[in-house]
């Protein structure tokens, strides 16, 4: 989500997480979206 490509453009960090968020328990398994959440509160994922 946060890489651009030729069809669409990077979102941002912020973005992302509110898709996630919002597809988190219908399209993202909620369990692995917490997970990632995590990962980014700690600094060790990045946009």
């Amino acid at each position: 989500m946060t890489s651009e490509s030729s069809y669409k453009i990077a979102r941002t960090l912020e973005e992302a997480v509110a898709e996630l968020e919002a597809g988190s328990d219908s399209q993202f398994d909620p369990e692995l979206v917490r997970s990632f959440l995590k990962l980014i509160e700690q600094g060790v994922i990045t946009a």
